[in-house]
């Protein structure tokens, strides 16, 4: 994976990515429409594809190589290149369909408050959906997970990578131990004392291990990945980063295993999308949504219900795809290039002066 600007691409971990993307839109899909949103419980465990994005994360954040002091700028610039613009073309983009067609988004409901601190990754309860931490564009909820993950490691991207392994797990299991003592009510607390924070550890620490080459065999990896689906399955989630964290990372590491020598271009490509999919799904719904409306089919079956989803999955690919290639892609380039430049000039500008 090329995620912050010299690394390889790491092909195990896009495959990943497009699992972890189809399985939220296939958990997401059945409820666009009433009539399926109960037909198929078994996609309900496609919410923990979020769960192994967050580990995902992680192991990148656990990859990236050690830096210098000048290196804690860059990281920022890299992880805003990389998250903001999307996520604030897609949050506006709702906010002004919201305001020109307010009886096709119903459950959105928008103000000033709730727009600044969602274009900010600031927690807080959602206006259409009480009682739930969600900013206006619901799926932008993990979002928040990121960009604090992201601040707290920039604290020591210039320590070796134990170093950052250790300093970032001390943090986290310290405010995840913190949430269970006072179980805060205040959403940013809330957030921010979650047991999903835990998930970003075990990614890194996965990554500790790959990079000291300590991996599970192919036997064990099989082993791992069979049990995990199997946990993923199990009911319960009152701590989720433990519930469903830990089969989430032991997808991800006998995944590093299993998927070493498998390759596929299409699966490459909708992991290369997958931020733009997960991003874009809700869009595609309403499309997909009004095109099975059209073809007449009032079925409520388990056949129809599935139907539809597979029909909804290929039309969040369809669009996320080119989001990304039309707009995601060359846009990153271009914002990616400049942050480039800007660490090419700064060294050189103090040879200079020195």
């Amino acid at each position: 994976m090329r995620d912050g600007g010299n690394m390889k691409k790491i092909e195990q971990i896009q495959y990943l990515r497009a699992f972890a993307a189809l399985l939220v839109v296939a958990y997401h899909a059945p409820a666009t429409v009433a009539r399926f949103s109960d037909a198929l419980p078994q996609l309900r465990v496609g919410a923990f594809g979020v769960d192994i994005f967050f580990v995902i994360s992680g192991f990148i954040m656990g990859l990236l190589g050690e830096t210098g002091k000048g290196g804690r700028l860059d990281f920022i610039l890299k992880r805003i290149v990389r998250i903001v613009p999307m996520y604030w073309i897609v949050t506006l983009l709702t906010v002004c369909l919201v305001l020109i067609a307010p009886h096709q988004m119903r459950s959105t409901v928008v103000d000033v408050p709730s727009m600044v601190k969602s274009l900010l990754f600031i927690p807080h309860f959602s206006l259409g959906h009480p009682g739930s931490v969600w900013p206006i564009v619901v799926p932008g909820w993990t979002l928040s997970y990121e960009m604090f993950f992201y601040a707290v490691f920039a604290v020591v991207i210039p320590a070796a990578r134990l170093t950052r392994a250790t300093f970032v797990s001390m943090v986290f299991a310290a405010l995840a131990i913190s949430g269970f003592v006072f179980h805060p009510a205040n959403p940013v607390a809330l957030t921010f004392t979650s047991t999903l924070l835990l998930e970003f550890v075990m990614g890194v620490w996965i990554a500790v291990a790959c990079r000291q080459n300590v991996l599970p065999s192919r036997m064990l990896a099989w082993i791992l990945l069979v049990v995990a689906v199997l946990m993923l399955y199990t009911k319960g989630a009152e701590s989720r980063g433990i519930d469903k964290g830990v089969p989430a990372a032991a997808i991800v590491l006998g995944s590093l295993v299993v998927l070493r020598h498998f390759r596929s271009r299409l699966l490459g490509l909708i992991g290369d999308a997958s931020y733009s999919i997960y991003l874009m799904q809700f869009f595609s719904f309403g499309m997909t949504r009004a095109l099975w409306e059209t073809l007449g089919i009032t079925s409520s079956a388990p056949l129809s219900a599935a139907s539809y989803v597979v029909f909804s999955i290929t039309g969040s690919v369809v669009t996320g795809v080119a989001t990304y290639w039309f707009v995601e892609r060359p846009m990153s380039a271009y914002l990616g290039g400049l942050v480039r430049q800007r660490s090419a000039i700064g060294p050189a500008s103090v040879a200079a002066q020195s």
